[in-house]
């Protein structure tokens, strides 16, 4: 397959970004961490008064201390979309005054001056804009003092000089609320800008490399109002390699989603919304297949360290003999795209088409291989979420439906090769294996990029073309040395199948949300690293055994419970077995208006009559795609029973699937294909009676809708 020889133009993708004025409380809260405690002017000579001569009196300000307390701040939009912040404070202000020549144009004098200011105010304007870069910038636009002459006291002491020169005081009081004022213009300037362009300004600036992509942002707006701050732009990823070798055609960059773009500062309240049209998610899922990691070829496996044991689930297809040398490849000719589901809250559809299937068998002892190629569709359930490690929205993928499969039935049939569970694997191991590549895929950069800054998601939404999520902005404690408690919140009771091994922890903690907590689980004393999902699941799919798990949670100090909270799951990881008798394919004459079905089921837990076996009919449409049979009907029936009779017209073509589940839930499948011979439409009328220990089901009498397998 030839690569692409160049990378295809990048497309750009909106997103829309808002700080409500809850933000902006949270982001006032942060101020007075900005503004030393201390501030201290340099020295100061002033002339005050021409002497007879060549003599001036002068008065020097020096060894001036002013100690500030930030008593409140807030911040808030006014006229002309600037952003005021306003501090209330106190101010004590104390130095040296050495006045020269004070006695009547002679002599000098030391003095102590102090200047006390008790709730007065700062008003310090931050300017947004967007430069010709498409760079996000807020700039300091002035500062002004707001103190009325009530609110400052001043006093000159430990000198000598009388009331003639008096009017020294009211020169000594302007400079130090002048000081005041250029040592507040400073830090606004030095502290106070630099804080507003990372919170405001840096919010949503998605410039920096993906694993797997470039991407840029390039704002268009930002502005302030009654509502906040809005933030509006184009995100583009883009990548400097040409495709990977397994990609056949490059379609290039996927483009935006159509629809209306939603207001990121209304629905649920949070300090933050975002706003990012869907295309950009289509554009993520395009650059990580671009990039192979959907092609899973024994070659891209070892590239990537990746064991992904796909052969050991191909394995378990019958017509493939055992101990067979096994060679699996998945190749997705079409980037996945995802399609929204307005008020769906954080799940996507995840539409993945064209996967090519190629599972070769090569016998142990040598022989003709058995080779198997199938073409696959699906669509997976997508929930977005936020990683607090890094910041951004991720996609995680959950549940797989497959839309299509075609294979050849008769091929399949005849060969020995099971339908129901070729279905069956292809929808809980091959197509999950192929989108477990994208992992949490992270959808954005850093939304928050601030170090010690932390996002909680509040809610996710989506309409047909944007996701919307809603968060909450948390700063990292400045000191924290008391570790967070664990507890177990469920863990599964009795003997669980590997999809039921779940344990689900929770913690608290004095300084920090649960959501920023992270768990260190073992298993069996082995250690995972730290992560925020607060759940691991245990076991696997062939293996059974009691684990022990622990869990213990750690705060973002590092502070980690030094008594974890433990759980013991027992697991049953290995399926039953079903196996039908007869033929895999059964040919029936054009009078026939039934079909009998047995078979034989064993596991190593359950006794056989136990067991509870499910048949389903389903009329074949399209002999080539097994994703299109059309159910006929269903019916669960009473444990132990080994044998059914089902109704079959004439000319059809039919399905049989028996499918069989352990006291836990693990379930085996099995399959036939019934051939009717005739025309369709035409009446067979056969009578016929039951065979022996036979439970007559009629499925049109019985028939529930049938609902797909899903992979938790």
């Amino acid at each position: 397959m030839a690569a692409a020889a160049a990378a295809p133009a990048a497309a750009a993708h909106e997103v829309r970004g808002a700080i409500s004025p809850a933000g902006l409380d949270f982001i006032a809260e942060q101020v007075p961490d900005y503004v030393p405690a201390r501030l201290s002017p340099p020295p100061i000579t002033l002339d005050l008064v021409d002497c007879p001569g060549s003599r001036v009196v002068q008065l020097t300000q020096r060894d001036t201390d002013i100690d500030l307390a930030v008593d409140d701040v807030s911040i808030g939009a006014v006229d002309g979309g600037v952003l005021r912040v306003v501090i209330q404070f106190d101010a004590f202000a104390a130095g040296e005054a050495y006045v020269l020549y004070p006695y009547a144009c002679f002599g000098s004098a030391t003095c102590r001056d102090e200047l006390t200011i008790l709730d007065g105010r700062a008003a310090i304007d931050f300017a947004p804009s967007v430069d010709a870069d498409g760079r996000p910038q807020v700039a300091v636009a002035g500062v002004d003092l707001w103190v009325g002459e009530d609110d400052v006291d001043f006093a000159l002491s430990d000198c000598a000089i009388d009331d003639v020169v008096n009017w020294v005081i009211g020169a000594a009081k302007g400079w130090l609320l002048d000081a005041l004022v250029g040592q507040l213009e400073q830090v606004a300037r030095d502290q106070l800008e630099p804080m507003m362009q990372d919170v405001v300004g840096g919010f949503l600036q998605f410039d920096g490399t993906l694993a797997i992509a470039d991407f840029s942002f390039a704002a268009t707006e930002l502005s302030a109002g009654d509502t906040g701050v809005a933030l509006r732009g184009d995100v583009s990823l883009s990548s400097r390699f040409p495709a990977d070798a397994c990609i056949a055609a490059d379609p290039g960059a996927p483009g935006p989603h159509a629809g209306a773009s939603p207001d990121p500062s209304a629905g649920t309240p949070a300090h933050v919304g975002v706003a990012v049209n869907l295309g950009l998610v289509d554009d993520v899922l395009y650059q990580v297949w671009r990039n192979g990691l959907m092609c899973l070829t024994p070659e891209h496996l070892a590239a990537l360290g990746l064991d992904l044991d796909l052969e050991a689930q191909a394995a378990l297809l019958p017509g493939f003999p055992p101990g067979s040398d096994i060679d699996i490849e998945l190749r997705m000719g079409r980037p996945p795209r995802v399609e929204g589901r307005a008020g769906g809250g954080a799940v996507l559809d995840l539409i993945v088409e064209d996967v090519d299937i190629d599972i070769t068998a090569t016998p142990a002892g040598g022989g003709e291989p058995v080779a198997l190629h199938a073409r696959a569709g699906a669509t997976a359930e997508a929930t977005l979420d936020i990683d607090p490690a890094i910041n951004a929205l991720t996609l995680r993928v959950d549940a797989v439906d497959i839309t299509r499969l075609e294979i050849d039935e008769d091929y399949a049939a005849t060969t020995g090769l099971d339908a129901a569970q070729l279905v069956a694997v292809a929808e809980g191991v091959l197509i999950p294996g192929l989108l477990d590549q994208l992992g949490d895929q992270a959808l954005t950069g850093p939304i928050f990029g601030v170090a010690d800054y932390y996002l909680i998601l509040r809610d996710v939404d989506t309409t047909d073309a944007y996701a919307i999520a809603k968060l909450d902005l948390f700063r990292k404690p400045a000191a924290d040395s008391i570790a967070p408690d664990t507890r177990i919140v469920s863990a599964p009771v009795g003997v669980v199948r590997p999809e039921d091994a779940v344990v689900r922890v929770g913690g608290s903690d004095d300084q920090i949300p649960p959501e920023l907590l992270r768990y260190r689980f073992s298993i069996d004393g082995a250690s995972r690293a730290p992560t925020y999902v607060a759940e691991i699941a245990v076991g696997e799919a062939g293996v059974s055994g009691t684990y022990r798990v622990a869990a213990a949670a750690i705060d973002l100090h590092d502070n980690e419970d030094a008594t974890p909270a433990e759980a013991i799951v027992e697991v049953d990881g290995v399926r039953p077995r079903v196996r039908l008798a007869g033929d895999a394919v059964i040919e029936l004459p054009a009078d026939a208006t039934a079909v009998d079905v047995a078979w034989t089921a064993t596991d190593d837990r359950t006794p056989a009559e136990a067991l509870a076996p499910r048949v389903e009919l389903l009329r074949v449409i399209d002999p080539t795609d097994l994703a299109t049979a059309e159910p006929v009907g269903a019916a669960d029936l009473e444990p132990g029973t080994r044998s059914v009779r089902l109704p079959v017209t004439a000319g059809e073509r039919y399905r049989v699937i028996v499918t069989v589940r352990d006291e836990v839930g693990n379930a085996a499948y099995a399959s036939a294909l019934v051939r009717v011979a005739g025309e369709p439409g035409a009446c067979g009328c056969r009578a016929g009676g039951d065979p022996a220990g036979a439970a007559p089901v009629w499925l049109a009498l019985v028939a529930v809708a049938l609902g797909r397998r899903r992979r938790r």
